[in-house]
């Protein structure tokens, strides 16, 4: 099988980063509701999406496959989020990582593409990583958007160091839950796919 992208694959590409995308934007607008749910709503992504991105993975299985849906979702989301740094410097990292890791898994080893998705749901934080880094620009950029003061008072009192080592923490223990619910879901094609443990 060739390594090369074909149409085909980008196609794959552009439907699974659709896919991957509403499902995301859907799951933390619901959990926006709540200021403890939408901090923890990178953990909940991460349960939830690990089958499209395991299946895409392994279905697509091409270099670079990852990258580029990295880049597509990450960077539509961006384009909504506050102009903060970590807001664009944690995605890039975090996508980087998780395409070496898919490439190292060879698309067969499902260890090494679980910690290729653990990286990869954690490109979200740096969305909320900025929260904690820039603190005053960020309720400076948020007053400004007109949400009620007890939602804004909410959001503030969350922005602990604490709360922030317990998403990471939530999100890779979900990512990882994820991948191995995913992996029950679609032992049918994992199987025909040749993917190992």
């Amino acid at each position: 099988m060739s390594e090369k992208l074909k149409i085909k694959d980008l196609i794959s590409v552009g439907i699974f980063s659709a896919v991957y995308l509403v499902i995301f934007l859907l799951v933390t607008s619901l959990s926006g509701a709540l200021p403890i749910l939408y901090f923890f709503s990178p953990a909940i992504n991460a349960l939830l999406l690990a089958p499209i991105f395991m299946l895409f993975a392994t279905r697509v299985a091409k270099k670079f496959a990852v990258l580029i849906m990295g880049i597509v979702v990450a960077g539509i989301v961006t384009i909504m989020m506050p102009p903060f740094w970590p807001v664009y410097v944690f995605p890039v990292v975090c996508v980087l990582l998780a395409e070496f890791f898919a490439q190292k898994s060879g698309f067969k080893n499902y260890k090494m593409l679980t910690l290729s998705y653990v990286v990869f749901a954690n490109w979200t934080m740096g969305v909320f990583s900025a929260y904690w880094i820039m603190k005053e620009q960020f309720f400076s950029y948020i007053t400004k958007l007109n949400y009620p003061d007890a939602y804004v008072e909410g959001l503030e009192a969350l922005i602990q160091p604490h709360i922030l080592a317990l998403m990471f923490v939530a999100t890779i223990i979900a990512a990882i839950v994820g991948a191995q619910i995913a992996k029950k879901i679609l032992k049918k094609h994992f199987k025909k796919a040749g993917v190992i443990d």
